[in-house]
């Protein structure tokens, strides 16, 4: 497969030395030394040249490309060019891009105007990471999909709740919202129309934040478990991701930054969080904002030495879950092998995450299971609606849907929404879908 990166530093480079162990990669990058070494470090053509420059591209014959991945720091770059290369004929175009501004389509779809086939954020990758250790991954996946237009919570029943003893046939649930699965004595099921409600079941529901947080009102989660601290030091874009991803009011979030600046626009931009202006590498600091009583601290600067340390900090007044962000390899080896005694709870490497999140579309499958179940009894599934399939053109109500299947969320053409009865569905168009394994096979069959 022809691949081309266009960016080779921290998230670039590990990309490149990753996909050119099984693929013919091509590495594109404007600085003489940073092009050295990656020609030293990998099996890959390596181009020092202009990225956003269609000479360059077409000099490297851009229309054999199969995928193309604008991977440079500066998010403007990576639109121009992966635009760019889109128009010469490549693949699928992957544009990393930090920014929200072009991931909110509420003024205009960035991804479609651009003619870019995928986003991909390093950044909101690890809060990613982080939020699975702290939520369930059911949420964080089907909001990732979603781009933040789609929520999800998990809610609990109470014993007062109207919807004691009714099946879910029988409760006139709102059309913007789905319950995807039910969590009953820590074992999971997809909820279907039989599904009976008991006291204590915790529902994951699906939709916008209006319904779900009228459903919340009637099934009257007052047995939520009780909230969680969070101390996060680092008020960049992976704070704020996380921030969005943990938006529950049990989580209750602080952010140390040391930048002023930063500190005035976090505080407007997020009321329910409180932001801290200090620096967490003071061990004198952490002890007057008790850190030490967080249920969990979140190092995400963007310097590792900063991050080992204030997480070392951490470790030694106590606070219960460390965990932190490094951006380069150079302590990876040495922190795998002292992490356990340290205490330090995860690790969360950007350029990994990404990889990751990439490998799943470059092993060309329409299929990517993207979470399972905690007791693995099903999963959140992202397919991609083949032409051959009978369902292209059929509404959905129209489709004989396998059991223990629902549909939770519909992308077309790179517009995401709750799909509804009457959605017809095409070619190309994305879904998630929530399905136990015994019907995996059915549904791949039908869409696929």
């Amino acid at each position: 497969m022809e691949i081309t990166i266009v960016g080779a530093g921290n998230v670039g480079g590990f990309l490149a030395e990753i996909f050119s162990q099984s693929h013919r990669v091509t590495v594109i990058d404007s600085d003489s030394s940073v092009s050295k070494m990656i020609y030293e470090r990998c099996d890959a053509r390596v181009v020092c040249a202009n990225g956003c420059s269609a000479e360059t591209l077409i000099n490297i014959n851009i229309e054999n490309c199969d995928f193309f991945m604008a991977m440079m720091s500066d998010d403007r770059s990576n639109l121009l060019s992966a635009s760019i290369a889109k128009a010469l004929g490549a693949g699928m175009t992957i544009c990393r891009a930090s920014d929200k501004t072009y991931v909110d389509n509420s003024q205009l779809n960035y991804q479609l105007h651009f003619g870019i086939d995928m986003f991909v954020n390093p950044d909101a990758l690890s809060a990613i990471e982080f939020a699975k250790e702290i939520i369930n991954p059911g949420r964080v996946v089907v909001e990732n999909f979603a781009r933040g237009s789609i929520d999800a919570q998990q809610i609990k029943i109470s014993a007062d709740s109207k919807f004691v003893g009714k099946t879910l046939q029988e409760i006139r649930l709102d059309p913007n919202i789905r319950i995807g699965c039910i969590c009953r004595d820590d074992k999971y099921e997809v909820a279907t129309a039989k599904t009976n409600m008991h006291v204590g079941d915790i529902l994951t529901v699906i939709g916008n934040s209006v319904a779900i947080s009228e459903i919340r009102d009637q099934l009257k989660p007052q047995e939520f478990p009780e909230s969680s601290s969070i101390t996060v030091f680092g008020g960049n874009e992976t704070a704020i991701a996380l921030v969005r991803y943990l938006s529950d009011s049990k989580y209750k979030i602080r952010i140390i930054e040391k930048n002023r600046e930063t500190c005035d626009i976090l505080s407007q931009q997020f009321r329910n969080v409180t932001v801290i202006h200090g620096d967490a590498t003071s061990e004198i600091l952490m002890r007057e904002e008790q850190v030490n009583l967080s249920d969990y601290f979140i190092a995400c600067t963007k310097d590792d030495e900063e991050n080992i340390m204030t997480s070392l900090q951490a470790c030694h007044i106590g606070t219960k879950n460390v965990m932190l962000i490094l951006h380069k390899g150079d302590y990876e080896k040495t922190l795998m092998n002292i992490t356990k005694g340290l205490g330090i709870k995860k690790i969360i490497y950007p350029r990994v995450a990404t990889a990751n999140e990439l490998i799943k579309y470059l092993s060309m499958e329409k299929c990517v299971e993207l979470s399972r179940f905690p007791d693995n009894s099903g999963s959140f599934l992202e397919l991609k609606i083949s032409e051959k399939s009978d369902c292209v053109g059929k509404k959905i109500n129209e489709i004989s849907w396998p059991p223990n299947c629902i549909a939770v969320a519909l992308s077309h053409k790179f517009h995401t929404k709750v799909p509804m009865a009457e959605d017809t569905l095409e070619a190309n168009d994305r879904m998630v879908l929530i399905v136990d394994n015994e019907s995996t096979k059915d549904l791949k069959k039908l869409l696929l």
